[in-house]
């Protein structure tokens, strides 16, 4: 069925008039109007069955690793469960080897989901008529070279309980960026170091509703040019986690039975964000979290302050650490200025990273069980320096 599309720089006026649509066969996909050969694009694939491609999830993505053979396997941590692959656009040449046939099928299927004249409108703002009329190329001829495709199961990801913005956050914290739409010089981070399987997080579902706000902050965090503006909307996270604690820990006084002067101090502390922080820190994170992100924060911090000639306690841990940082961005930015340092960069790398941690072991401790608890107020509350 044609489509009428302002594709190849075309006004939809343009696109309807000449009729274009897209036919596959064999290895290539046909460019028509009207009918009327235009261009193809080919590919250099294993011949393998083609699976019903409307069951699987397609978008374009940037990893920073574009070579042919680049091409990475999507599991669940822990489970090892298959999702799907990340593609380089340059791998529909052939020429890198496919091990097995599941690769090969979902190759086939990118091919086939790629080749479409919404994504050439979208992804492929130099793509002209002209410029390919009477040619057979590749996808990476069409589309720029530096973008990469996921495509995954829906099936597995039902099965894994996984939705389409649950993967775009569990990719984005493997610095894998889901794109919308083309961008021509895009910020976005990616791993050092290529690796053929990549690893999802599933995500807590302490914030299943807010998923699609918080991938957003989090992407907006990492095209942030500025590296004040980019710890803010990374604090914003921190902030988000601790208002959760704070409902936690309103929920858990309302069903303990204690003395008012107890229950007026303990409102008197969760009022306060340092202790919610403490609180987090202690009882809000599962045990599957990865301490190391937190520990390498805590060191991130320890060397700005230091830097910046603030006091600092033995042993001092990540969230009073991060919390005095906090107050010197937002209270005292003169300081910042006053004394460059290449700290802040660094201490927003371990701030990412332990924000990814918070997206997927966030979750809803049973507070009045640790509070009635005979421990002192420092221990319960977790402000202590541990």
């Amino acid at each position: 069925m044609p489509v009428t599309l302002s594709a190849f720089g075309l006004s939809a006026d343009e696109a309807a008039e000449l009729r274009l649509e897209i036919g596959f066969s064999e290895s290539v996909a046909e460019i028509k109007s009207q009918t009327q050969p235009v261009f193809e694009i080919m590919h250099r694939l294993p011949d393998i069955d083609l699976r019903d491609v409307n069951l699987y999830f397609f978008a374009f993505c940037l990893t920073g690793h574009s070579g042919e053979a680049q091409i990475s396997r999507l599991q669940m941590r822990g489970t090892h469960a298959s999702l799907g692959y990340v593609f380089p656009m340059t791998f529909f040449r052939g020429e890198a080897a496919i091990d097995g046939d599941w690769p090969k099928r979902y190759a086939r299927v990118a091919f086939h989901k790629l080749i479409d004249l919404s994504n050439i409108a979208n992804f492929a703002p130099e793509a002209t008529l002209h410029g390919f009329r009477d040619r057979c190329i590749f996808p990476d001829e069409i589309f720029p070279d530096h973008l990469s495709i996921v495509v995954a199961g829906l099936k597995n990801l039902n099965d894994a309980g996984i939705g389409i913005e649950q993967l775009k956050l569990m990719l984005l914290a493997q610095k894998i960026t889901i794109l919308d739409r083309y961008e021509r010089d895009p910020n976005f981070y990616s791993s050092d170091k290529f690796s053929m399987s990549v690893s999802l997080a599933a995500v807590s579902p302490v914030i299943g509703e807010d998923i699609g706000v918080i991938f957003q902050l989090l992407r907006q965090s990492d095209t942030d040019t500025s590296e004040v503006g980019r710890f803010l909307k990374l604090y914003q996270l921190i902030e988000y986690s601790i208002e959760k604690v704070y409902a936690w820990s309103i929920k858990a006084l309302l069903g303990m039975d204690i003395s008012s002067w107890r229950l007026k101090k303990k409102l008197a502390t969760i009022t306060a964000d340092r202790s919610r922080l403490g609180i987090l820190a202690a009882h809000c994170l599962q045990p599957t979290v990865n301490r190391v992100a937190f520990d390498a924060l805590a060191v991130a911090c320890r060397e700005l302050l230091g830097d910046l000639g603030e006091e600092l306690e033995d042993g001092g841990s990540w969230h009073h650490l991060l919390y005095n940082v906090r107050n010197i961005v937002v209270h005292d930015q003169i300081k910042l200025i006053r004394t460059p340092n290449d700290f802040l960069p660094a201490l927003n790398d371990a701030l990412r990273d332990a924000c990814f941690e918070l997206t997927s072991t966030l979750t809803e401790p049973d507070l009045s069980t640790i509070w009635s608890l005979p421990q002192n107020e420092a221990a319960i509350e977790g402000t202590g320096t541990d």
